[in-house]
C-alpha cells in the first residue's frame, strides 16, 4: 500500500511502515503555525498523484490538524480515483472542535 502521513511528526508509525514493503508520502506542510487548508491541499495531492501507481491501496494517517485535513481532503476529492481506492483512514488525536483552537477559523 501507499501510506500518506499528514501532519505526522511522531516517528513510530514512519519507522514501523518503513520496515515493510510499503510506499510512504510524508510531505512537509507549509506554515504549520498559521495553517491553511488551501495551501496544504496541493502539497498532499501532488505527491499522491505522482507516486500512486493506480493499483496500490491507499492508507491515510492524520495527526492533530492532519486528521481534519485528511477528512476534508477526502470530502473534496470523493469522486477522484485515488480517493475511491482509500482502504483505511487513521486519525491520531484529531482536532474535533474549533472551540479550543480559534486560530483555525480560516482553516475550516
Amino acid at each position: 500500500p501507499l501510506f500518506v502521513l499528514c501532519h505526522c511528526w511522531f516517528p513510530n508509525p514512519f519507522k514501523t511502515i518503513s520496515n515493510h514493503d510499503c510506499d510512504i508520502i510524508r510531505p512537509d506542510l507549509p506554515n504549520p503555525e498559521t495553517p491553511s487548508y488551501e495551501e496544504w491541499k496541493p502539497v498532499l495531492l501532488d505527491p499522491i498523484n505522482k507516486k500512486w501507481d493506480k493499483k496500490q491501496p491507499l492508507i491515510l494517517v492524520g495527526h492533530s490538524l492532519g486528521g481534519y485535513t485528511v477528512l476534508h481532503l477526502l470530502s473534496d476529492c470523493a469522486n477522484e480515483t485515488w480517493a475511491q481506492n482509500v482502504k483505511g483512514v487513521y486519525l491520531v488525536s484529531p482536532v474535533v472542535t474549533m472551540k479550543y483552537t480559534p486560530f483555525l477559523d480560516n482553516f475550516t
